[in-house]
């Protein structure tokens, strides 16, 4: 339970995983062309929130636009490749690990699979267990 009201988004948010090719870190330069770096984007409020886990920090900012804007297509239309989810229910704790971009985004899903570390294993495990169609 969290000690501050409205902190963690709520189970079955709707929520999108966004992979990208960036490659302004030489350490990403060994991962999948394409599935270097990945962010989360998420419905709250009636707003969509994105959160971005960056070597510096984590951005977290609100996009603007009404939950009900497909903003998948927006992704996609950018050549980003989109997997769209939903906020997994809450089963206990987080396993340990090292913080990364993926790290990050299955926090914020409560995707217990400590074997995913890469950009690549999230994309298919979400794939293949999580997807929901858009909208």
């Amino acid at each position: 339970m969290s000690r501050y009201p409205a902190v963690l988004p709520p189970q079955s948010a709707r929520a999108l995983v966004i992979f990208t090719d960036d490659t302004t870190l030489w350490w990403l330069q060994p991962l999948k062309k394409g599935f270097r770096h990945c962010a989360l984007a998420l419905t709250h409020g009636g707003d969509w929130l994105m959160v971005d886990p960056l070597s510096s920090g984590t951005a977290v900012q609100s996009l603007g636009v009404g939950d009900d804007y497909d903003l998948q297509r927006w992704f996609e239309g950018h050549g980003l490749t989109v997997v769209p989810t939903t906020v997994c229910t809450d089963a206990g704790l987080m396993p340990l690990g090292f913080y990364s971009c993926v790290s990050e985004v299955k926090r914020i899903l409560r995707l217990r699979c400590p074997w995913i570390i890469t950009p690549y294993q999230l994309y298919c495990y979400l794939s293949r267990h999580h997807r929901i169609s858009a909208g």
